[in-house]
């Protein structure tokens, strides 16, 4: 049978018994019995007494605790959370009516970290759907199988409750099934470590001073003896009086005992029962706080392994536990979120989300939501991709390119060209008319162009819609002074040729600029265009229009 291979038994051993056989015994309310090494009991309340096994506990099972765990649905290739499943509510929020969910998940591994094994009852409505969780003690628990059926089964006290309601996690197991704690093989080094500490506290009760040895020549008697030592016991022996001046008489002299607790080691004992707590508690000795081996350098590295390879196949064990027990896997299944573990300090955060929202990977309201910041509306759902951290469809489907323009040195003639003219002064008039229209038009084009591009995300969306708009306002204003030089008989053109080519070769040299500027650079290198503009563009434009 299964459960026989599983356990290595068969079932004839049972010598034909038609009851239930029990796989493991609860132990009651005795916690590690005869488990004694150098001359003290080691149990779970002892080992507590040991500040590195306190620190460790309390530590990895808040730490856990604390973490986000949600329920999770599949929708095609995305994951929501399940916010209406009865399960997230236990997980993340309530355990049941007496606990919130971070004081039940951090009951059931404090159990198991202790005692090697964690029960969380499930509790189930009428509607066959997850209740309330109920963390149940150790020591009450025992695993039980019917050979008759090869049912396996839990009884709580006296109480039967299936598998299926259930959540069981060990922390080491020869058959899988039943976990032992890491204080059944610990023994002689916990041991070890609470003499220590045991040995300290007395040492120190009697004023760092040891005893001593009273000493005489003659042989009295037992009865004079045991009045010496009484007394020397009763005025000098305590904190209170170790310090006294002794007075001895009748021949006795008192000897001190020799003693240096470098010689005796027995702060180098203290010192290394911590980190032989963290190798047994799998945790990183600065979780423990010992910080002798940690650095600036390190400590943020040590942190991401301490993530890397004790907590993460804790946590696969549970949410293993958690999707086979409570959920219906693979469309529903349970996941800690371990990413503000491995954030590190404000600037690599920076950098990470910087480097994420630049490849497309993230957008900038899931960094926000990450620091636990209101979004900023739609806009922030969008995902850019590099070349100016364009909009990724936009690099899917790239515009229609416009149609080329004509070489630079003339506008597109509409009109035959007219004879030379000899007028200057009306010639540098129509000049003058023009640069001040393009120059008052330019600083509008310029003022909303910085402000766009210290927003590099929606720079090449301004672009697109800035001009669409300013070709028309252009076209309005060049009218007047482009009537003005065709009357005056020089080249000219028509105003919306003018404006139309006006805004191509903007924005071609505005895209050129942001095609060879990161987004961090983008404004800088804008400006740095502009500023040429302002120089010498509207003379240049003029004489474009007046064929000079």
């Amino acid at each position: 049978m299964l459960l026989d291979r599983i356990l290595g038994r068969r079932t004839e051993s049972l010598g034909g018994t038609l009851g239930p056989w029990r796989i493991s015994e609860a132990p009651g309310n005795v916690l590690v019995p005869n488990n004694r090494a150098a001359g003290v009991d080691v149990n779970q309340d002892s080992a507590m007494s040991l500040s590195a096994v306190f620190a460790g506990v309390s530590k990895l099972s808040s730490i856990i605790a604390a973490l986000p765990l949600s329920v999770y649905r599949k929708d095609g290739t995305k994951r929501v959370v399940a916010e209406n499943h009865p399960a997230q509510w236990l997980l993340h929020t309530e355990y049941n009516r007496a606990m919130s969910a971070f004081i039940g998940r951090r009951t059931a591994e404090f159990h198991r970290l202790l005692w090697g094994n964690s029960y969380t009852e499930i509790v189930w409505d009428g509607a066959s759907r997850p209740g309330a969780l109920i963390p149940i003690e150790p020591w009450r628990v025992s695993i039980e199988t019917d050979w008759r059926t090869e049912s396996m089964y839990y009884m709580i006290d006296q109480r039967r409750v299936d598998p299926d309601s259930m959540i069981h996690e060990t922390l080491i197991s020869q058959n899988g099934l039943c976990g032992k704690s890491f204080i059944d093989y610990a023994v002689a080094s916990l041991g070890l470590s609470i003499s220590a500490q045991q040995f300290a506290e007395k040492f120190f009760t009697n004023g760092a001073r040891p005893g001593g040895n009273l000493h005489i020549d003659s042989n009295p008697k037992e009865e004079q003896r045991r009045e010496m030592q009484e007394s020397w016991q009763r005025n000098y022996g305590g904190p209170e009086k170790s310090h006294k001046t002794a007075v001895t008489w009748g021949g006795w002299t008192y000897t001190p005992f020799e003693f240096n607790a470098g010689d005796q080691q027995l702060l180098e004992t203290r010192k290394f029962s911590t980190e032989d707590v963290s190798r047994w508690l799998n945790v990183p000795p600065h979780i423990l706080y010992d910080l002798s081996r940690s650095t600036n350098n390190n400590i943020e590295h040590q942190g991401i392994e301490f993530v890397q390879h004790c907590l993460g196949p804790t946590l696969v064990l549970k949410e293993q536990e958690i999707d086979r027990k409570l959920l219906n896997p693979p469309g529903l299944y349970s996941k800690h979120n371990v990413t503000a573990l491995l954030r590190g300090d404000s600037q690599a955060r920076s950098e990470f989300y910087s480097k994420l929202i630049s490849a497309g990977v993230m957008t900038i309201n899931e960094a926000r939501g990450l620091e636990e910041l209101n979004p900023i509306g739609p806009d922030g759902d969008v995902h850019f991709v590099p070349v100016n951290m364009q909009p990724i469809d936009r690099a899917i489907n790239p515009p229609e390119p416009p149609a080329p323009a004509p070489p630079a040195q003339q506008l597109p003639e509409d009109d035959p060209p007219m004879p030379p003219d000899d007028m200057p002064e009306m010639r540098a008039a129509l000049r003058s008319l023009l640069e001040d229209t393009f120059s008052r038009l330019m600083r509008k084009e310029t003022n909303e162009g910085r402000r766009a591009a210290k927003k590099p995300g929606e720079f090449l969306a301004w672009l697109d819609s800035f001009y669409g708009e300013f070709a028309g306002t252009l076209t309005a204003a060049l009218s007047a002074p482009i009537v003005a030089v065709k009357a005056a008989k020089f080249k000219g053109c028509k105003p919306e040729n003018a404006a139309s080519w006006y805004c191509t070769r903007s924005r071609e040299s505005l895209l050129e600029v942001a095609g060879s500027a990161t987004a961090a650079k983008l404004a800088a290198a804008v400006d740095a265009e502009f500023a040429q503009w302002e120089a010498n563009r509207a003379a240049n434009e003029a004489n474009l229009i007046l064929g000079d």
